[in-house]
């Protein structure tokens, strides 16, 4: 009963937040950074990661994007559930969830 309830609860949140992936998913990579910066704020840490020096990398897994990661040194990972920042150094963790209040 846990286990379901657990799954049902991850499902949810994988749907309400695919939605928001995908029209971020579609955006060109100039475009992609400029929404982050407008959802994430002027960060210092983010404008070094989002910079002309960055690789971004689309995933696509049975023809479904599956993430997007924004890398220089420090790696911002988007997917269904939300951004992510993850460092060279430190822990990895999530800044924005995609729920149903979010907005793009």
């Amino acid at each position: 009963m846990i286990k379901t309830d657990t799954t049902e609860k991850i499902m949810q949140e994988y749907h309400i937040g695919h939605s928001v992936f995908k029209k971020l998913a579609k955006l060109n990579d100039k475009k992609l950074k400029e929404k982050i910066i407008s959802i994430i704020g002027n960060e210092i840490y983010i404008k070094d990661i989002l910079g002309d020096s960055c690789s971004i990398i689309r995933t696509i897994v049975n023809e479904i994007y599956s993430k997007i990661e924004i890398r220089f040194y420090d790696t911002i990972l988007i997917n269904s559930f939300g951004i992510f920042y993850d460092p060279e150094y430190g822990p990895f963790r999530r800044i924005i969830k995609f729920d149903k209040y979010f907005k793009l």
